[in-house]
């Protein structure tokens, strides 16, 4: 019972959160969007600096969607095909599938829709 009020606890608080990342990111698009048009039709130019900034955040990104794949979604051989963190079993028999991509979709995670 505790394991499931502690997965309960942290999917709320992973929603909450989630949808807080993703009006930032709606910001930034848009912010984009307003800085290309000030831009024209001029190309953007980066120093090299700028170059390995962005490009140190971009694979920091990449690692963590891994490593949360690599955690939490993927079946471990040494421990039977069972997965690290087990999810609470749904009793689903013949419901529908639900797949979580990450990595654009280079990493995907099937399970039973609750």
């Amino acid at each position: 019972m505790n394991a499931l009020v502690f997965h309960l606890c942290i999917s709320a608080v992973a929603g909450w959160v989630n949808r807080g990342q993703q009006q930032v990111i709606e910001y930034l698009v848009e912010e984009n969007r307003v800085l290309r048009e000030q831009l024209g039709g001029r190309r953007l130019r980066l120093t090299d600096a700028q170059r390995r900034r962005l490009g140190e955040k971009h694979l920091r990104t990449i690692l963590f969607e891994f490593l949360l794949h690599y955690h939490s979604e993927r079946n471990h051989q040494g421990l039977g095909n069972e997965l690290l963190t087990a999810m609470p079993a749904n009793s689903n028999a013949g419901g529908s599938i639900q797949c979580r991509e990450r990595l654009g979709g280079s990493l995907n995670y099937y399970r039973d829709a609750a």
